[in-house]
């Protein structure tokens, strides 16, 4: 019965895993602070948005501005996040035209 309830644990502590969305950004959210945001909408190849919350982080040179000129430039993005109380929170954000 102890194995099984620590199996258990380990299945709801993996579910909060690294999950991955590719696509350009179709949405953007400027945060308070200059290159600040809040969140990015980003559209898949198929048509599906996903919006992703920064959650305060900074993410280096993917300042707001610079978010800005990958959605005019319509460069696709990858973007690692972690759900946490259903909210899709930023992890890492990766170039792909470049």
């Amino acid at each position: 019965m102890k194995r099984i309830f620590i199996f258990m644990l380990l299945i709801i502590a993996c579910s909060g895993s690294i999950q991955s969305v590719e696509g350009t950004i179709s949405g953007l959210k400027k945060g308070d602070n200059i290159g600040d945001f809040i969140y990015i909408e980003i559209e898949s190849k198929s048509g599906k948005k996903e919006k992703l919350y920064s959650n305060g982080k900074s993410f280096g040179h993917y300042t707001y501005d610079h978010l800005v000129s990958h959605q005019l430039s319509n460069d696709k993005l990858k973007i690692d996040y972690s759900v946490d109380s259903g909210k899709k929170l930023i992890e890492s954000i990766h170039e792909h035209n470049h």
